[in-house]
């Protein structure tokens, strides 16, 4: 089971004051080091990703989770940021992978390559909310329309049984 799963099943909030705000500063500080250690300590870095994995990010799933979303605000940020992650968890590898070639064909500094950087932020961005809006949401309604569940057993007129039940 992941955790997500678990987490629906067997959750029960913590007050944490700012929930949102701690996982933000956590995430950014995570993400600002995408790896530890030279060529010669290469098990720095395998250490530093086991951590992430195993650690700090199911403690950001527990602590987001446990936020209070009172401000309208904040509450269309996390709708917001629910909503596109799907369709940005789709495009983010082949937007990196172009990314890479276009750094590697055009010997590019870092330096050079951060307004690279900020204009896939923004296109990944607006791409995964038309993507959202273009596939994944028409396509929900579709399995809605189907009577499929969270589940993922889908009803169809055979009588009432659900296909797929073991």
């Amino acid at each position: 089971m992941t955790l997500g799963v678990l987490l629906s099943r067997y959750f029960k909030p913590i007050k944490i004051k700012r929930a949102f705000e701690v996982c933000s500063i956590i995430l950014v500080l995570l993400l600002v080091m995408p790896r530890l250690g030279g060529a010669d300590s290469m098990w720095l870095n395998v250490v530093y990703e086991l951590l992430c994995v195993l650690l700090f990010f199911p403690l950001l799933l527990l602590i987001g989770a446990s936020e209070d979303c009172s401000s309208s605000r904040k509450t269309a940020v996390c709708k917001f940021l629910g909503d596109i992650s799907y369709p940005l968890y789709i495009i983010h590898y082949p937007s990196i992978y172009l990314y890479i070639a276009w750094v590697k064909t055009n010997s590019l500094t870092f330096e050079d390559s951060l307004g690279g950087v900020a204009l896939l932020f923004v296109v990944n961005i607006i791409l995964a909310q038309g993507l959202l809006r273009v596939y994944d949401m028409p396509f929900r309604k579709y399995l809605k329309r189907k009577k499929c569940y969270n589940d993922g057993l889908c009803t169809y007129d055979n009588g009432g049984e659900r296909s797929g039940k073991k």
